[in-house]
């Protein structure tokens, strides 16, 4: 049951509860990890999400078949609901913000097969802030007693657990690649008088390759990159979002950028579009290796 059409006070507290929480998670899962990004989706009945991240991820020199990384993101999400038409709730609208902060740690093993594996784990903080617009005195009045819970603040904690593969091959100077990620992201916070917890899974196949440079431009030699994923979604997040499988198709332009910069070796464009059962959108980005 939505939010705004909750019934009762348990409902709404927890209902809620998992919008809130769902926020934060939603920051690691459909934004990108490599990329500064930004996304806009349309979700189930119109509602509306939009994220933004500045990730940063440092590989370690260590061992011919291992390194280590550490990765850090900021990032932040806008989740609006509007009542449904007809409704009671129909001129109310619901908007949720979520500023959220991620310090995680990994370690890439090597193998002689062109297959790589990846495990890490990251600690998520994120601040989360409900604004509740009623849209008349009379659904204010009605629901005045729970109004400390519709406008409220709360911390969430959040820890991930994600195990990988990745398999690449140079082929005429194409490269090649798949991976495949599965990740567990479990939230806990206090939520007006009781503790919640909620649980989400995630897995995520990609294959793409990337291309020999194609095009100069400026003195810039650039390839072209293709790719597409193709994701599942399962646990409470689901739930709330109404969300289970969705697909991404996406292009990056890779751009040498040695000529103009020391400290620079490749800029990154990425834009991609994704579809799926109760959600549609696009993300765009900007990344850099040094």
């Amino acid at each position: 049951m939505s939010p705004l059409n909750a019934e009762s006070l348990d409902e709404i507290k927890e209902n809620f509860s998992n919008t809130y929480h769902s926020g934060s998670n939603a920051l690691m899962i459909f934004t990108s990890q490599d990329l500064i990004s930004g996304g806009n989706y349309t979700l189930e009945d119109k509602n509306e999400l939009k994220l933004y991240s500045i990730p940063y991820i440092h590989h370690f020199k260590n061992a011919s078949w291992y390194n280590y990384f550490v990765k850090f993101a900021l990032g932040y999400s806008s989740y609006i609901e509007d009542g449904e038409v007809g409704g009671p709730f129909e001129k109310s609208r619901l908007l949720v913000e979520t500023y959220a902060a991620r310090v995680g740690v990994g370690v890439r093993f090597k193998t002689e097969y062109n297959l790589d594996f990846i495990l890490s784990t990251s600690f998520i903080y994120s601040y989360t802030n409900g604004d509740f617009n009623y849209g008349s005195q009379e659904l204010k009045d009605t629901l005045s007693p729970v109004d400390s819970i519709l406008n409220s603040s709360y911390n969430n904690y959040t820890s991930e657990i994600t195990a990988g593969a990745a398999y690449h091959k140079i082929i005429a100077d194409y490269k090649p690649y798949a991976t495949f990620d599965a990740s567990i992201f479990h939230t806990s916070s206090s939520f007006e008088l009781a503790d919640y917890t909620i649980q989400s899974y995630y897995l995520k196949l990609k294959a793409g390759v990337i291309t020999p440079p194609l095009v100069t431009l400026y003195d810039i030699p650039i390839k072209l990159e293709g790719y597409f994923a193709q994701s599942h979604l399962n646990g409470e997040m689901s739930d709330i979002f109404s969300v289970e499988n969705y697909s991404v198709l996406g292009t990056t332009f890779h751009l040498d950028a040695t000529r103009y910069s020391e400290y620079i070796s490749e800029l990154y464009i990425n834009f991609n579009i994704l579809r799926g059962h109760n959600i549609e959108g696009y993300n765009y980005g900007i990344g850099a290796s040094f």
